[in-house]
């Protein structure tokens, strides 16, 4: 897995991960202009964003997965009954 900078204005394939879900997209005012994504073998995974503080700190939010996660993951780790939780933990960690 790698994880790689994208611009939000121009990943449509990403900002339309949660209409594939079946949720709302997030206005692109309140999304950084760049977030980070999870490629494995060539495929994008998961991404989110990452938001600094004045604190020494940084936080993610709006991490969303690909609808081909469960595909990804099944093939990355196996048959493993816990797969999918593994994979969104271990997402979650790197980005």
């Amino acid at each position: 897995m790698i994880i790689k900078k994208f611009k939000t204005n121009s990943d449509n394939e990403i900002i339309n991960w949660w209409k594939d879900w079946g949720l709302k997209i997030p206005d692109q005012e309140c999304l950084p202009k760049k977030g980070y994504v999870i490629i494995n073998k060539n495929i994008k995974v998961a991404a989110g964003y990452l938001y600094y503080t004045n604190a020494k700190i940084a936080y993610v939010d709006f991490v969303i997965l690909s609808s081909s996660t469960r595909r990804v993951t099944r093939s990355y780790f196996g048959n493993n009954r816990n797969a999918s939780y593994i994979a969104k933990r271990r997402c979650s960690i790197l980005v």
